[in-house]
Protein backbone atom coordinates (compact mmCIF):
# COMPACT_ATOMS: atom_id res chain seq x y z
CA UNK A 1 0.00 0.00 0.00
CA UNK A 2 1.20 3.54 -0.59
CA UNK A 3 2.64 5.15 2.52
CA UNK A 4 -0.28 7.56 2.94
CA UNK A 5 -2.69 4.63 3.14
CA UNK A 6 -0.60 3.07 5.90
CA UNK A 7 -0.60 6.44 7.67
CA UNK A 8 -4.38 6.76 7.32
CA UNK A 9 -4.81 3.32 8.91
CA UNK A 10 -2.72 4.53 11.86
CA UNK A 11 -5.36 7.18 12.64
CA UNK A 12 -8.59 5.22 12.10
CA UNK A 13 -9.55 5.76 15.76
CA UNK A 14 -8.35 9.38 15.95
CA UNK A 15 -11.27 11.67 15.16
CA UNK A 16 -9.06 14.77 15.18
CA UNK A 17 -6.71 13.54 12.43
CA UNK A 18 -7.71 13.32 8.78
CA UNK A 19 -5.37 11.88 6.17
CA UNK A 20 -6.50 13.05 2.73
CA UNK A 21 -5.15 13.24 -0.78
CA UNK A 22 -5.70 15.64 -3.65
CA UNK A 23 -4.90 14.92 -7.28
CA UNK A 24 -3.22 18.22 -8.07
CA UNK A 25 -2.91 17.34 -11.75
CA UNK A 26 -6.70 17.68 -11.77
CA UNK A 27 -7.22 20.17 -8.91
CA UNK A 28 -4.85 22.79 -10.28
CA UNK A 29 -6.49 25.66 -8.35
CA UNK A 30 -5.85 23.88 -5.04
CA UNK A 31 -2.28 23.12 -6.08
CA UNK A 32 -1.68 26.78 -6.87
CA UNK A 33 -3.44 28.01 -3.72
CA UNK A 34 -1.13 25.97 -1.49
CA UNK A 35 2.08 26.25 -3.50
CA UNK A 36 2.25 22.67 -4.75
CA UNK A 37 4.70 22.58 -7.62
CA UNK A 38 6.05 19.02 -7.46
CA UNK A 39 4.63 15.62 -6.70
CA UNK A 40 4.22 14.09 -4.25
CA UNK A 41 3.89 17.02 -1.86
CA UNK A 42 2.77 16.65 1.74
CA UNK A 43 1.01 19.48 3.56
CA UNK A 44 0.07 19.50 7.25
CA UNK A 45 -2.93 21.52 8.39
CA UNK A 46 -3.32 21.88 12.15
CA UNK A 47 -6.91 21.78 13.30
CA UNK A 48 -8.47 25.22 13.00
CA UNK A 49 -5.76 26.63 10.71
CA UNK A 50 -6.32 27.60 7.09
CA UNK A 51 -2.66 27.57 6.06
CA UNK A 52 -0.48 24.46 6.12
CA UNK A 53 2.75 23.96 8.02
CA UNK A 54 5.70 22.82 5.98
CA UNK A 55 6.44 19.11 5.98
CA UNK A 56 10.09 18.42 5.20
CA UNK A 57 10.63 15.15 7.02
CA UNK A 58 11.03 11.59 5.74
CA UNK A 59 8.60 9.90 3.36
CA UNK A 60 8.07 6.58 5.09
CA UNK A 61 4.84 5.87 6.95
CA UNK A 62 6.81 5.75 10.22
CA UNK A 63 8.30 9.21 9.53
CA UNK A 64 4.92 10.72 8.72
CA UNK A 65 3.17 9.19 11.75
CA UNK A 66 5.95 10.44 14.04
CA UNK A 67 5.56 13.95 12.62
CA UNK A 68 1.76 13.95 12.96
CA UNK A 69 1.91 12.62 16.51
CA UNK A 70 4.46 15.26 17.48
CA UNK A 71 2.57 18.14 15.85
CA UNK A 72 -0.99 17.13 16.78
CA UNK A 73 -0.64 15.31 20.07
CA UNK A 74 -2.41 12.32 18.50
CA UNK A 75 -1.37 8.77 19.23
CA UNK A 76 -1.46 7.12 15.85
CA UNK A 77 0.49 3.93 15.40
CA UNK A 78 1.29 1.59 12.55
CA UNK A 79 0.15 -1.96 13.08
CA UNK A 80 3.00 -4.24 12.16
CA UNK A 81 1.96 -7.50 10.48
CA UNK A 82 2.63 -10.72 12.32
CA UNK A 83 5.88 -12.30 11.26
CA UNK A 84 6.20 -15.85 9.98
CA UNK A 85 9.90 -15.88 10.86
CA UNK A 86 10.80 -18.68 13.26
CA UNK A 87 13.15 -17.70 16.08
CA UNK A 88 15.91 -20.26 16.34
CA UNK A 89 18.17 -20.94 19.29
CA UNK A 90 20.26 -23.87 20.49
CA UNK A 91 17.19 -25.68 21.83
CA UNK A 92 15.37 -25.85 18.48
CA UNK A 93 17.94 -25.22 15.75
CA UNK A 94 18.68 -28.84 14.90
CA UNK A 95 15.04 -29.94 14.95
CA UNK A 96 13.92 -27.12 12.67
CA UNK A 97 16.83 -26.02 10.49
CA UNK A 98 18.30 -29.47 10.03
CA UNK A 99 15.04 -31.40 9.81
CA UNK A 100 15.30 -33.77 6.86
CA UNK A 101 11.57 -34.48 6.53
Amino acid sequence: APEYEIVADAYVKESNVVIAKVDCTVEKDLASRFGVTGYPTLKFFKKGKTEPDAYNSGRTADDIVSFINRESGARGFIKKPASAVVQLDKSNFDSIALDST
